[in-house]
């Protein structure tokens, strides 16, 4: 009961409003996020090498089939030019178009042919590389005049073709859709390489320990068959020079002209040093990616956008070896940066001279046949 005049005070707490629980779980389908944001470096890098590597390797194989004589040098240079170009018309355009058309129904089977051929030339380059290797020691260290032989290098070609086939045969069920989950951008992407499910499968391991033996088996012979030559060279090198300091002058002639003619095998050897040394530099941050592949599936899913860009031209560094190889002739040989010269300039199509390969014009036959071996050598 209430007394008279007594005031009552009434308090009223106000219970704050219930906050919804943060939904820690993210929605099964994602945004894909902007195009040039999570494919930025495959959207620059694939179309420069596609460009680089066509022109580059056209002309390589022009020049060295419709300009130069053949011989087992530009015939090796012409395989190889003809294995890039297969990898860069045939391979690119569809990684390209996948790579800008993620949702097409074609991704797989356009995934699985780019793989099926960049993979392919890959292990053929790497066959080409033993031939050339063995044909160097067979003139240099046993002193067999015509190495390998031109024929014969046709048919081994043709075997390391066909290697490369039955070897990548796995690839088709191995490669596809690989999707990455970022869960701090929300974005989930999607691109061409080893498919989720396959990661932890048998037939990837399987066929990563072969290709990973085939690799290896090519490593070591390159090693040992240029070691032994470049150690015949050294040797060839100082008997010149201690001819050259004997007292006669018909044996320091003849120590000059075999030193002329071992210098031009050193250079002709450095060449095919130099992009066998590029091939492997340009493969390994590829191997890389696929060893990590295996060690850690969900790789790529703490990644930024940088650092994804960067694990992306990891996996397209081998596209570098297709382009090297001009550029590394360019370097190393005076007479095909003249042809590209003339080329440019359209001085080789002037007086039906863009088909004519080129002859040597000097007194007796002997000298042309001369001039012919050394040119072989050399270039």
């Amino acid at each position: 009961m209430q007394a008279e005049g007594e005031v009552v005070v009434q308090v009223v707490v106000q219970q704050p409003e219930a906050q919804p629980e943060p939904n820690l779980t993210l929605p099964e389908e994602f945004p894909t996020g902007d195009l040039f944001t999570w494919h930025g470096a495959e959207l620059i890098f694939i179309p420069i090498m596609m460009v680089v590597g066509v022109i580059g390797n056209l002309l390589v194989f022009y020049i060295y089939h419709f300009r130069w004589r053949t011989n087992t040098v530009t015939l090796y240079k012409r395989m190889l030019a003809v294995l890039d170009l297969c990898n860069v018309v045939l391979a690119l355009p569809p990684l390209l178009y996948i790579t800008i058309h993620p949702d097409d129904p074609s991704f797989y089977s356009l995934c699985a042919f780019t793989s099926f051929i960049a993979l392919g030339t890959a292990i053929a380059s790497g066959g080409v590389l033993v031939i050339i290797a063995v044909d160097r020691f067979l003139k240099l260290c046993l002193l067999r005049k015509t190495g390998v032989g031109s024929l014969f290098s046709k048919q081994l070609f043709a075997v390391s073709v066909a290697v490369a086939v039955v070897i990548n045969v796995p690839t088709v069920w191995i490669f596809g859709r690989d999707t990455v989950h970022f869960p701090q951008h929300h974005v989930t992407v999607s691109y061409c390489f080893i498919r989720t499910e396959s990661k932890s499968g048998g037939l990837f391991l399987g066929w990563g320990a072969v290709l990973a033996l085939v690799f290896l088996s090519i490593t070591v012979s390159l090693v040992y068959l240029y070691w032994c030559v470049v150690r015949r060279l050294r040797d060839l090198s100082d008997k010149h020079d201690e001819l050259k300091r004997r007292p006669s002058v018909g044996v320091a002639k003849e120590a000059v002209v075999k030193q002329k003619q071992s210098e031009l095998m050193r250079r002709s050897c450095l060449v095919f040093i130099s992009v066998t040394v590029v091939f492997f530099v340009t493969y390994l941050p590829y191997f890389v990616t696929l060893v990590l592949s295996m060690v850690t599936p969900d790789l790529g899913r703490d990644m930024s956008p940088a650092l994804k860009a960067l694990y992306d031209l990891a996996k397209l560094s081998p596209l570098l070896n297709a382009v090297s190889n001009p550029f590394i002739y360019s370097f190393t040989s005076d007479n095909f940066r003249k042809e590209v010269i003339k080329l440019a300039t359209c001085r080789a199509c002037l007086g039906n001279d863009l088909f004519r390969r080129r002859a040597f014009s000097f007194g007796s036959t002997n000298t042309i046949n001369k001039a012919h071996e050394l040119s072989s050598v050399s270039n």
